[in-house]
């Protein structure tokens, strides 16, 4: 499942918020239709004569590659910014573990802090 951090910047300073911040693409109802699929993997090639992708997925690896065919294809390759900006787990419960460290060294840190941006 496709997953997104919402509020980044006050999950990693309030601990409260840290369980809030991770969504699963499926919750969003705009996204919930039922000609529309949700599908997190790596793709290998893209053949638009065909419009079929071959990829892989966490869960395929091990067996090999899928193929896709699509009528559509959006191209989104994500976010490449380093943690604590944008969080890097693969599940909730590392996102919940690395969170919970960072707002723990922030609450140790003798230096002052300003988060600007918070969400919410």
């Amino acid at each position: 499942m496709v997953d997104h951090a919402v509020g980044t910047p006050l999950a990693h300073s309030s601990k409260d918020y840290i369980t809030k911040a991770w969504k699963t693409f499926d919750t969003f109802t705009e996204l919930n239709r039922s000609n529309v699929s949700i599908l997190q993997g790596t793709v290998i090639q893209a053949d638009p004569a065909t419009k079929q992708i071959t990829y892989t997925t966490e869960q395929s690896e091990a067996v090999g590659l899928k193929h896709l065919n699509y009528d559509y294809l959006v191209v989104a390759t994500g976010l490449r910014r380093p943690w604590p900006t944008v969080p890097t787990a693969k599940t909730k419960h590392q996102y919940i573990k690395d969170a919970t460290e960072f707002v723990s060294k922030l609450d140790k840190s003798t230096q002052k802090v300003v988060v600007v941006g918070g969400g919410w």
